[in-house]
């Protein structure tokens, strides 16, 4: 039941999408029980899962003011980008949040970042597209803290927002993302070539919107062995193997590969509603690889389409 104090705030689903997550998922929905903002929506998307995930979410059936579950283990697609897209077209509230089933919310996150986004529309007007995103506390898989701060430990820049940045590179994690309506309209079904969900939900917004990063800390981000994306420590090492890996070649090779065709897939998708110089800018990047081989570094640096860290960006160079 909604308390009488919040009986008037916006509804906010959240997404959750499972895969074997049975071992963590409990600290998650208990986060989520414990929000300060409690008019939420929770809408699990379970990914054909062998343990006992489905288990521990009907443990967690009323007590909840909503509480979904939909069953994708027959569908044709699997992984967390597919699963959160077909999420996305179940969600009715004016207000989305993403979810990994691993994490742990701390009790402000929803309330805090509603607060930003309602002020924001406050300013930009209602019908614009807007994502607010958050820090991170990375934490061990025993939720021992590992960095106060993963912007900080990983000297990421996320108040840099560009469409030409987003296209290189993304500053989103979508776990600390929310989405208004209108961004949730334009994106729709997210398409195959995108490379994450919130990558290409945070190009939308670039694009057509406003990406606000929030500097406070939401989320107890757990790094374990399970963790398809996570968050890297930086160290000499770490710099010497992404030269190793500039050097071997494939692996850079794909990894910029991935974002030109991104690239090809969102000047499809959206060209005809950009701007005259967002849709030669990414139109180029797109077809950045019938440009000779010393035009396309020069084309690289003279339009800004490189990474923000210096051993990232030059590896790019490289290998674009």
């Amino acid at each position: 039941m909604d308390s009488p104090a919040q009986s008037d705030l916006p509804e906010v689903d959240v997404l959750v999408a499972t895969y074997n997550g049975e071992q963590f998922l409990p600290d998650l929905l208990d986060s989520l029980l414990g929000q300060s903002h409690d008019r939420i929506n929770v809408i699990v998307g379970d990914d054909g899962s062998a343990d006992g995930t489905r288990q521990v979410v009907e443990r967690y059936r009323g007590r909840f003011r909503s509480l979904e579950v939909h069953d994708f283990a027959t569908a044709a697609e699997h992984g967390a980008r597919a699963n959160f897209s077909r999420l996305m077209a179940r969600a009715t509230a004016p207000y989305v949040m993403f979810c990994d089933q691993d994490d742990v919310w701390l009790p402000n996150k929803v309330e805090l970042t509603l607060r930003a986004m309602r002020s924001l529309e406050a300013s930009h007007g209602r019908d614009r597209p807007v994502l607010v995103h958050t820090d991170l506390r990375v934490v061990d898989r025993d939720l021992k803290a590992v960095a106060d701060s993963m912007w900080r430990s990983q000297e990421l820049r996320p108040e840099r927002v560009s469409l030409r940045k987003m296209l290189v590179e993304n500053s989103v994690t979508g776990c600390t993302a929310m989405i208004n309506r209108p961004l949730l309209t334009l994106v729709g079904t997210i398409p195959d070539r995108a490379i994450m969900h919130d990558w290409w939900i945070a190009l939308a917004a670039a694009c057509f919107g406003t990406v606000v990063p929030l500097d406070e800390r939401t989320i107890l981000y757990r790094q374990h062995g399970g963790n398809s994306i996570g968050a890297k420590r930086w160290s000499l090492g770490a710099i010497y193997a992404q030269f190793v890996d500039v050097l071997a070649g494939e692996a850079a090779v794909r990894s910029v590969q991935k974002t030109i065709d991104q690239a090809a897939a969102f000047h499809a998708l959206y060209g005809d509603r950009m701007r005259p110089e967002q849709r030669r800018l990414v139109k180029a990047y797109s077809e950045i690889k019938t440009m000779p081989s010393l035009s396309r570094k020069a084309f690289l640096i003279r339009s800004g389409l490189i990474k923000s860290k210096w051993q990232k960006s030059l590896g790019q160079i490289l290998v674009t």
